[in-house]
């Protein structure tokens, strides 16, 4: 009886509709979290919203680094510092990898190499 029903035209139909709609649920969801995104970044607002971690390693030549600068990117935190100039932080913000380092580099002129990497799973791997 299932077989019947699967070789039947009525079971294609409603499978290609199911998949369809699927498809434009999906794309109206990207869209409107690109729209929210948008609006989180020109309001500074990111209260409710979720922020993908981002891990940011800074090398300077000064000791005390000022991350009070950067607070417009996103939420900072200081994971590690080896007291040589090398600071580890999590930044949570909907910024670019391309776009934190532009922030960065037009605020701070002491700062000599930003690298960039992000979490994949439970796994620890310099993507980006």
């Amino acid at each position: 009886m299932l077989s019947n029903f699967v070789n039947s035209n009525l079971f294609w139909m409603l499978l290609i509709s199911w998949l369809l709609i699927l498809l434009v649920i999906l794309g109206a969801s990207s869209k409107f979290r690109k729209i929210d995104a948008n609006y989180r970044m020109q309001t500074k607002d990111y209260q409710g919203t979720y922020l993908p971690n981002k891990y940011v390693e800074i090398n300077t030549d000064r000791k005390p680094f000022d991350i009070q600068l950067f607070a417009d990117v996103g939420i900072w935190q200081l994971v590690t510092d080896d007291g040589n100039g090398n600071f580890y932080y999590r930044l949570q913000t909907l910024y670019t990898d391309e776009e934190i380092e532009k922030k960065i580099r037009e605020k701070a002129t002491n700062v000599k190499n930003i690298k960039i990497t992000k979490w994949l799973g439970s796994f620890y791997l310099p993507i980006g």
